[in-house]
């Protein structure tokens, strides 16, 4: 029935753009639509690491055709790259972060061979943000329980705590975390 729906809107609308964010499949390929325009996946991991394939809205490649190429979406997200330079990022959300030691990476519990080399042309139109040094508390954000009430949140890098309201919601943004019971003094 929505597949339905959808194509009569298309055939109707067909001018409408899709909002930041959306997921759509032309051909076998998804996209991102992104400021814009639509960035391919190169890989399933890329998609699997933030996306729930569930949210892929399949259009004609017409409607594709709306949007400019963007940049391809290579790596999953939080995967450790590490540049010709040496120099280790940790890849989150579109962004790049720079790791500052060695002692970091040991402080996260990355190992080494978790660490991706790619080469410059692949990383150099990915925006860089704050970097990592052993003062962030946690750069890849964390689940957490309340021990005593149950209540789910997940605090982000920033330390900024968000209520998980449904079981709902955790199964489809987080999928693969781990969820942390902690009493609510560690809480807060």
């Amino acid at each position: 029935c929505n597949s339905a729906f959808q194509k009569l809107w298309q055939e109707w609308n067909p001018d409408v753009y899709y909002p930041n964010g959306s997921l759509l499949q032309m051909n076998r390929v998804v996209y991102l639509i992104q400021n814009g325009s639509k960035r391919p996946f190169s890989s399933k991991a890329a998609l699997l690491s933030s996306y729930n394939l569930r949210d892929i809205i399949p259009v004609p490649s017409t409607v594709g055709e709306k949007y400019p190429e963007g940049d391809p979406i290579h790596f999953p997200n939080y995967s450790f790259l590490r540049n010709p330079a040496g120099t280790v990022y940790l890849y989150v959300d579109g962004k790049r972060r720079g790791v500052k030691s060695l002692e970091v990476l040991r402080q996260l519990g990355i190992h080494p061979e978790e660490i991706q080399p790619v080469e410059w042309r692949e990383i150099k139109n990915i925006p860089e943000a704050k970097p990592i040094t052993l003062k962030s508390t946690n750069p890849r954000g964390a689940l957490y329980q309340d021990n005593t009430t149950g209540a789910v949140f997940f605090v982000d890098n920033k330390n900024k705590r968000h209520p998980i309201p449904d079981r709902t919601i955790l199964i489809q943004r987080f999928p693969h975390r781990i969820l942390q019971r902690i009493t609510p003094d560690e809480l807060e």
